[in-house]
């Protein structure tokens, strides 16, 4: 088994399989069909790859491209939550690849968010003995809360696809 870590737009050679997870949030809108063609590429005939994105619903994903919200301006500044739609364009525009498989997962990660806030509230002490400070210790339980509420209100989702490349004809 071979592993490697790298930027899809460098990648070298053709895999079995790709996993790629949380990185479609972090190439953009116009980024999508580059990033589908590049698993292609990558992706040998018959290969598969897993992907896991963070996902908005398609009716506000116009609407959310066009804006900033706390997140990209506090935590991920340039990120950009694709909606299951566009992430479906930008892969048949540019890609060869099929969907296998899709699943959605809001309701889990919305309960591990849960579980990373109470570690952050638990180990306080620890993080400010750290250097952190009070205001950095309020950012992140806000982001964790706000993310959960999210999931929770079914505002964001945590899509699951199996693509799969077609053997050569």
């Amino acid at each position: 088994i071979e592993l490697k870590f790298c930027d899809y737009r460098h990648v070298e050679g053709q895999y079995s399989k790709i996993v790629s997870i949380e990185m479609l949030e972090a190439v953009g809108h116009a980024g999508l069909q580059p990033f589908f063609a590049a698993c292609d590429k990558a992706l040998q005939p018959g290969g598969r790859a897993m992907i896991q994105v963070i996902t908005i619903p398609d009716r506000k994903y116009n609407a959310y491209r066009y804006s900033c919200d706390w997140i990209r301006k506090h935590i991920f500044p340039g990120g950009h939550v694709p909606s299951v739609g566009a992430i479906t364009k930008a892969m048949a525009k540019a890609s060869s690849l099929h969907l296998d498989n899709f699943e959605q997962h809001g309701a889990d990660y919305a309960e591990t968010l849960n579980h990373w806030r109470q570690t952050l509230l638990t180990r306080r002490g620890e993080i400010l003995e750290l250097g952190y400070d009070e205001s950095f210790l309020r950012k992140w339980e806000y982001y964790f809360a706000y993310c959960q509420a999210g999931f929770s209100a079914d505002i964001i989702d945590l899509a699951q696809m199996v693509l799969s490349k077609p053997e050569k004809s």
